[in-house]
């Protein structure tokens, strides 16, 4: 295997075309610090250390406790970002019939919205949310199998980054 350099979407810190985790206890700011990524990756802004900004992107978000309206989108303002280049999935159609979003389910939806949508980063928030009643969340390689390898293989095809909270 020849050694690639990585590419990076905030330099030294949040690299392209991966999944990175945001983890800690609730009420910490988890959700407001992926907010102010997105934010950033939609302007491409300078980041706050001063570090050089990415190329401008649009955002996917996946939200299972904020609402829209009330929450993200004065956050999203408030960072500075541009919200007409967020996106948020709210809806997912199984055999013709609309279901929970869950990251297997919605995968395919998600990968066509990335390329037809020039999604650059996804923010999935919080994980737990997104996972099926088939995924047992106790078992590493339920996760792994079901979740995090089709994610990591969408993130290394389009070269999208994948937040997970």
């Amino acid at each position: 295997v020849k050694p690639e350099r990585p590419l990076w979407l905030r330099p030294g810190h949040i690299p392209k075309g991966k999944i990175v985790l945001i983890d800690g206890d609730p009420a910490t700011g988890k959700s407001t610090l992926a907010l102010d990524i997105a934010a950033h990756v939609t302007t491409g802004t300078v980041w706050p250390d001063g570090s050089a900004g990415c190329d401008p992107a649009n955002v996917l978000l996946l939200t299972a406790e904020d609402g829209l309206a009330d929450t993200v989108s004065p956050r999203i303002r408030a960072a500075q970002g541009d919200a007409s280049k967020m996106f948020a999935l709210s809806e997912v159609f199984k055999d013709g019939k609309e279901v929970a979003i869950t990251l297997t389910d919605a995968l395919p939806q998600i990968a066509q919205a990335v390329r037809e949508q020039h999604i650059g980063l996804i923010v999935v928030d919080v994980l737990m949310s997104f996972l099926g009643s088939d995924t047992n969340s106790y078992k590493g390689q339920d996760i792994r199998a079901q979740v995090m390898a089709p994610l990591k293989r969408l993130c290394e095809e389009t070269g999208c980054t994948v937040i997970a909270l």
